[in-house]
C-alpha cells in the first residue's frame, strides 16, 4: 500500500478543518477533516489523508470514529508517543470498509527506521501480498508474520528506504486484546529487529476505498498488565464466600463500582466490587463450572478481566471462547476477549481439582501408570463422554460449554476411543486433542470418526466434531518404551515427505525424497473431510497453487512406498 508523509511531531496544527459538535449533555466532540495531530483524551492522535473525502471524530479516552469516501490513502489513529515494547491494547470497533482498508496497531521506530503493523481485520484485500516468514499465536488467534521493503518512500524521517514488519491475523476480528510484546518478540526471533519507538497507535487505514469505523472502546497500558493510562477511583472489595477452593480473580472496572458475581454451576458464591486499578481478588468457592458475571452494566461502566487462578493454574480471559458480555460485531456476545461491555458472563470452565473424588461432573480419574488428558467441550452443556482403552471404560463424565481438560490415569493398553453417548437436541461435542503420556494427538488428524456429520450422514474422518452418537478413534496406548520407539520411527519416515511454507499463501511446495519411485497419489482435505484437491506428485519438489482455496486448516494425504503421510497446513 502506498504511503505519503503523515508525520513529524512539532508541525503547526491548523485550525482549518476542525469542527466542534455539542451534544445535549454539553460535551464537545472534535471532528477533524484536514490533516492534524495533537493530544486528546489522554492519548495522542493523528489524522492524515492525501486526497478524497474523510473526517475523524475524537471521542472520550482512546475512542474515535472515522468515515471516508473515494480516498487515496487515509490514516486515523490514537495512541501513545513514544509508546514502547510492552503496550497492551484492548479495543472494540464497528468496522465497515468498502474496498481496501486495515484495522490495526500501527507505528514507527527509528534506528533502524521501521514501519510496523499488527492487522486485526481488513477490507477487500488481505495484506501485505508477500510470503509468510512464520507465525505467532497470541490473544486467542494466530498471526502470520511478513517483512516487506519500501524503497525511497515517505517516512517520519523524510523520503527513505525502510522495512515494514507485519503480523496479520489468519481470521478477522473487530474486538479483543493485543499484546504487542508478543508480536515484537516473535519478529525479533526472525531477525526483524525494532529500534527506538516513535509511536504505538490503534489505527484505521483506508486505501483507494470508502468506509466507516467506530472505535467505541480502546485503552492502552504500558506496564504489560492491561491497565489503563488513567487514574484510580479507590480500592475494590469482595464478598469472599466460604467454599473449599481459593480462587484469585485479576480484574478492574472502567468507571469504578462495577460488580462481578462469581458463579459456580450458575449459583452465586462470591461477589467482587471493582475499582479502576488492577487488583487481585481472593474468594472461596466450591467445585463446578465457573462463570464471572458482570451484573450492573450502565453509564460508563465496563469490566476488564485479566485472568483467574485456581489450583496453581492460570486461565487467561482472552483465551475463553464463551463471553456473552463482550460487544462484538455490533451486538453483545462473542469470544476471546478480556472485555465485558454488557451484562453477561465469561465462562472459565470446570475448576474441579482432579485429585478430588469423582462424581458425574467429570472427575473420573482412575489409577495407573499411563496418563491421558482429553480436551473437549459441549455446545449445549451436559454432553457425556465415555473414554475406553482397548475396549475397557476408563472414564465417563459430562462436559460444559467451555474447553476443559479431563485427566485420566490407567494401566490399560490398546486403542483409545473418545465416545459421545447422549446425542440429542442441540448437544454436540468438539474434541480438541488428547494427550497421552506427554504426546499430543489432535482429533482432526484421526481417520476414524463415527460421530461427525459428513456428506449427508454420520461418520467420516479428520474432524474435531461429533454431531452424532459415535466415537473418535485414536492410536493405541502402549508402554512408554513402545510409544517412544513408534514416535521415533514415524519421525524418521516423515522426513521423506515435507511441505513448505506453512502457513501458505498461494504456492505450496511438496517435497518427496528423490530415491522414492513416483508418481504418488495426493489428496488435500478440508477439516470437514471433503476432498478439495486430488493430483499426482513426483520425486523432488512439486509446487501446487492453492490460491483458489479459502483460508483455513487443511490436511494433505500422500501415499509413498506403501505408507500414507498425513500433513497438516494452514492457509
Amino acid at each position: 500500500m502506498k504511503k505519503q508523509l503523515r508525520k513529524p511531531s512539532g508541525i503547526t496544527i491548523l485550525i482549518t478543518g476542525v469542527i466542534f459538535l455539542f451534544s445535549s449533555t454539553g460535551i464537545g466532540a472534535q471532528t477533524i477533516c484536514s490533516n492534524d495531530q495533537g493530544s486528546q483524551g489522554g492519548y495522542t492522535y493523528e489524522y492524515w489523508k492525501d486526497n478524497g473525502t474523510g473526517c475523524m471524530t475524537l471521542g472520550t479516552g482512546g475512542t474515535f470514529s472515522v468515515e471516508w469516501s473515494n480516498i487515496g490513502n487515509l490514516l486515523a489513529r490514537k495512541g501513545l508517543r513514544p509508546g514502547g515494547s510492552n503496550v497492551v491494547i484492548n479495543y472494540g470497533a464497528n468496522y465497515q470498509p468498502s474496498g481496501n482498508s486495515y484495522l490495526c496497531v500501527y507505528g514507527w521506530t527509528t534506528s533502524p527506521l521501521v514501519e510496523y503493523y499488527i492487522v486485526e481485520s481488513w477490507g477487500s484485500w488481505r495484506p501485505p501480498g508477500a510470503t509468510s516468514k512464520g507465525t505467532v499465536t497470541t490473544d486467542g488467534g494466530t498471526y502470520e508474520i511478513y517483512e516487506t521493503t519500501r524503497t525511497q518512500q515517505p517516512s517520519i524521517e523524510g523520503t527513505q528506504t525502510f522495512q515494514q514488519y507485519w503480523s496479520v491475523r489468519t481470521s478477522k476480528r473487530t474486538s479483543g486484546t493485543i499484546t504487542c510484546a508478543n508480536h515484537f518478540a516473535a519478529w525479533a526471533r526472525l531477525g526483524m529487529n525494532l529500534g527506538n519507538f516513535y509511536e504505538v497507535s490503534f489505527c484505521v487505514e483506508g486505501y483507494q476505498s470508502s468506509g466507516t469505523a467506530d472505535v467505541y472502546s480502546m485503552s492502552m497500558s504500558t506496564d504489560g498488565s492491561g491497565g489503563d493510562t488513567g487514574g484510580d477511583t479507590g480500592g475494590g472489595t469482595s464478598d469472599q464466600g466460604d467454599g473449599e477452593y481459593t480462587l484469585t480473580v485479576r480484574a478492574r472496572g472502567m468507571a469504578g463500582g462495577e460488580h462481578l458475581n462469581v458463579l459456580i454451576d450458575n449459583q452465586a458464591q462470591a461477589g467482587i466490587n471493582l475499582s479502576t486499578s488492577w487488583q487481585e481478588y481472593e474468594v472461596y468457592v466450591d467445585r463446578g463450572d465457573l462463570n464471572l458475571e458482570f451484573d450492573n452494566d450502565g453509564g460508563d461502566r465496563d469490566v476488564q478481566v485479566d485472568w483467574i487462578e485456581i489450583h496453581g493454574e492460570t486461565r487467561q480471559a482472552e483465551d475463553m471462547e464463551y463471553n456473552t458480555a463482550v460487544y462484538q460485531d455490533g451486538s453483545c456476545g462473542g469470544s476471546y476477549s478480556e472485555m465485558m461491555h454488557c451484562g453477561g458472563v465469561i465462562g472459565f470452565g470446570d475448576i474441579t481439582y482432579q485429585g478430588d473424588s469423582g462424581d458425574d461432573s467429570g472427575d473420573d480419574s482412575g489409577s495407573g501408570d499411563n496418563t491421558i488428558v482429553v480436551r473437549a467441550r459441549g455446545t449445549a452443556g451436559g454432553e457425556n463422554l465415555r473414554v475406553t482403552v482397548g475396549g475397557n471404560e476408563v472414564a465417563n463424565y459430562n462436559l460444559n460449554t467451555s474447553f476443559t481438560n479431563q485427566t485420566i490415569y490407567t494401566s490399560a493398553t490398546g486403542g483409545i476411543n473418545v465416545e459421545f453417548t447422549n446425542d440429542g437436541g442441540s448437544r454436540d461435542v468438539q474434541v480438541d486433542y488428547i494427550e497421552v503420556n506427554g504426546a499430543i494427538w489432535q482429533a482432526e488428524d484421526q481417520s476414524t470418526n463415527t460421530g461427525v456429520w459428513q456428506d449427508g450422514s454420520c461418520g467420516g474422518s479428520y474432524s474435531e466434531w461429533m454431531h452424532c452418537g459415535g466415537y473418535i478413534g485414536f492410536n493405541p496406548l502402549r508402554s512408554a518404551s513402545a510409544a517412544n520407539k513408534e514416535s521415533m520411527e514415524q519421525e524418521k519416515q516423515e522426513t521423506n515427505v515435507s511441505i513448505y511454507p506453512n502457513p501458505v499463501v498461494n504456492l505450496l511446495n511438496i517435497s518427496v525424497a528423490a530415491e522414492e519411485d513416483g508418481p504418488f497419489e495426493t489428496v488435500i482435505y478440508s477439516t470437514n473431510g471433503t476432498a478439495v484437491k486430488q493430483f499426482l506428485t513426483q520425486p523432488g519438489n512439486n509446487p501446487v497453487r492453492l490460491g483458489d482455496l479459502p483460508s483455513g486448516i487443511y490436511f494433505m494425504l500422500i501415499n509413498v512406498d506403501n505408507q500414507t503421510f498425513n500433513l497438516k497446513f494452514l492457509k
